[in-house]
């Protein structure tokens, strides 16, 4: 295993439209999310929707097309990619996403389903919400703060984007994000990032927590 005691990391925005960079991105991705999920296993952290087909090479390229950016944290001196976050505007990405003829008819066939969370946040539709997904950092990389890491830059960049909307009504007034129950690790990550809980919700793929923080 790599020596990676004393190396330090930088943040590039993965999206990109160069193909060469975008396939070298996704298979460093995809390296992060095979080695995450045997690890959460390991951690008897159970998430039905991560599988060996899902999140799959043409869901982190859709990620790296239609978010509003996905950031890479790189080691510096090998400026190799060891963790991964992006984020969404939830209003637009809800609408597009689940507002489908799939979510709608599962939506149909069980009514106790919600395919739209953040309904309790001011009833959401009046309030900007990022939504951020699919965090992950390579296990052989633990324990050196690089998810709060990148939770941090998404708050950051969040802020500075607030900055350049002249309308304060058009700003992001929360960050927030979905997080199955089995993952007792990322909860206790996000409560020290000062995101509160908020409720659970039976989402389309099994119960899911949601966490949010309070912009200023």
């Amino acid at each position: 295993m790599e020596n990676n005691t004393n190396l330090e990391y930088i943040f590039k925005s993965v999206n990109t439209k160069d193909i060469d960079l975008l396939n070298k991105y996704l298979n460093s991705i995809m390296e992060v999310k095979d080695n995450t999920k045997i690890w959460l296993e390991s951690k008897e952290i159970n998430i039905p929707i991560w599988s060996s087909d899902y999140p799959n090479k043409d869901v982190f390229k859709e990620d790296l097309s239609t978010s509003l950016n996905t950031i890479g944290i790189f080691t510096s001196s090998e400026n190799k990619l060891v963790g991964y976050v992006t984020y969404y505007d939830a209003k637009s990405h809800y609408n597009e996403e689940y507002n489908n003829e799939l979510i709608s008819d599962i939506s149909k066939r069980n009514k106790d389903i919600d395919p739209y969370p953040f309904k309790k946040l001011d009833n959401f539709k009046g309030t900007n919400v990022i939504v951020i997904f699919r965090l992950m950092v390579d296990p052989k990389y633990n324990s050196k703060g690089l998810g709060k890491m990148l939770m941090n830059k998404v708050k950051e960049e969040v802020i500075n984007l607030n900055m350049t909307i002249t309308n304060n009504n058009n700003n992001y007034s929360y960050l927030g994000l979905l997080c199955h129950p089995s993952n007792y690790i990322a909860k206790k990550m996000y409560l020290k990032l000062n995101y509160k809980y908020l409720e659970t919700i039976n989402f389309i793929y099994g119960p899911y927590e949601i966490y949010v923080y309070k912009l200023d």
